[in-house]
């Protein structure tokens, strides 16, 4: 799955975030990459709860725009939880954060799966809050069971 995201009304307590090209507050994604994996597992596998990371197919910036004067570079991926056990053709997908960081932050057992943002003093965590209506043409099935 490759899917481009575009982020309308973006703002930070700095001003609009503008990505090259776009109208103000628009900032657009490159190419990203979607990879399901395990969040928490459960007792049972039925109760294992799913996920899907959504990361640059090209393993460059996640995204880039300006804010004033200020060019920032986002990098990384981020996770959101996904329901599973179910074979449909539109999935919605909630990504939440908490404090400027996202969660959750990876996948159970694996490496920290978050975004990050460089506004010109160094990387640090970016959390992003949105929902996500992915849609295919074919029913796509989301197990946790073997």
């Amino acid at each position: 799955m490759s899917v481009t995201l575009t982020f309308e009304g973006c703002e930070t307590s700095k001003g609009q975030c503008t990505g090259p090209g776009q109208a103000h507050g628009t900032v657009v994604t490159s190419p990203l990459q979607g990879e399901l994996g395990t969040i928490k597992k459960g007792e049972q596998p039925v109760k294992t709860k799913a996920g899907i990371e959504l990361s640059p197919s090209a393993g460059g910036a996640f995204a880039e725009c300006s804010i004033s004067t200020i060019n920032v570079q986002m990098r990384g991926s981020m996770i959101a939880a996904i329901s599973g056990n179910s074979m449909k053709t539109v999935y919605t997908i909630k990504y939440t954060q908490a404090k400027g960081k996202q969660k959750p932050e990876r996948f159970e057992g694996g490496p920290l799966a978050v975004l990050e943002w460089n506004t010109g003093l160094g990387y640090e965590q970016l959390g992003l809050s949105f929902t996500m209506i992915l849609t295919a043409e074919e029913k796509l099935e989301v197990s946790t069971v073997n």
